[in-house]
């Protein structure tokens, strides 16, 4: 049995809100939903095309909400899929609106990967390990992630990033060679790039007179 559209809600915007049907039931509608299921006052629809109907308008609504998550900062698709359960959304929905989100371009787990990665780097300098268990966390796909820090992490940037991270802790913390390999191992860094940037402070120390913890 089908059911006609019998009224149409609108807001002062003129968005449509909710279809009534000739059972006197409504549905909330999203007005992009209402476009594409071209409902109009006279439509027929059947139980199972309400239902799709509804089912969109929620796919739609999760999407505006990915959006202003979005617009906040990059998410990886986990991470939206996440928030918006968090906001009611069931788990279909939730996968559906993110799908839209990444035809548009609004979400990539690899440019996320990217701009976390140099972000991390920047602020909170950590190893190729550490990272690696980051990006995880975030959702992002392993073969992403592994691609992105490859191309991310040379030689030289994972160098400096064990640098600055070695010389933030003598600034602070105790200068005992087990307690600072300690550390870096848990911020990620190799054990053999520990032990050389060690060595390096050693050297340093038998030139110039100055303990680890003077080193900066």
């Amino acid at each position: 049995m089908d059911f006609e559209v019998t009224d149409i809600r609108r807001t002062p915007q003129g968005n449509i809100t909710a279809a009534v049907f000739s059972d006197g039931t409504g549905v909330a509608l999203h007005p992009e939903a209402a476009l594409e299921y071209s409902v109009r006052i006279g439509t027929e629809f059947s139980p199972e095309q309400i239902e799709e109907l509804q089912q969109r308008s929620a796919v739609y609504a999760a999407r505006d909400k990915a959006v202003e998550y979005l617009a906040r900062r990059e998410h990886s698709s986990k991470e939206l899929i996440m928030k918006l359960r968090k906001k009611d959304f069931d788990a279909e929905t939730a996968r559906a609106a993110v799908e839209l989100c990444r035809e548009r371009g609004y979400v990539d787990d690899r440019r996320f990967a990217e701009m976390w990665i140099i972000s991390r780097l920047k602020k909170h300098p950590e190893g190729r390990s550490s990272l690696a268990a980051g990006l995880a966390r975030k959702g992002v796909p392993r073969e992403i992630a592994a691609e992105v820090l490859e191309e991310k992490l040379s030689p030289e940037s994972q160098d400096d990033a064990l640098a600055r991270s070695l010389a933030k802790y003598l600034r602070t913390r105790s200068a005992d060679p087990k307690k600072i390999i300690n550390h870096l191992l848990r911020r990620g860094f190799r054990y053999a790039d520990i032990k050389r940037h060690m060595e390096g402070l050693e050297r340093y120390e038998e030139e110039t007179g100055l303990e680890y913890n003077e080193y900066d």
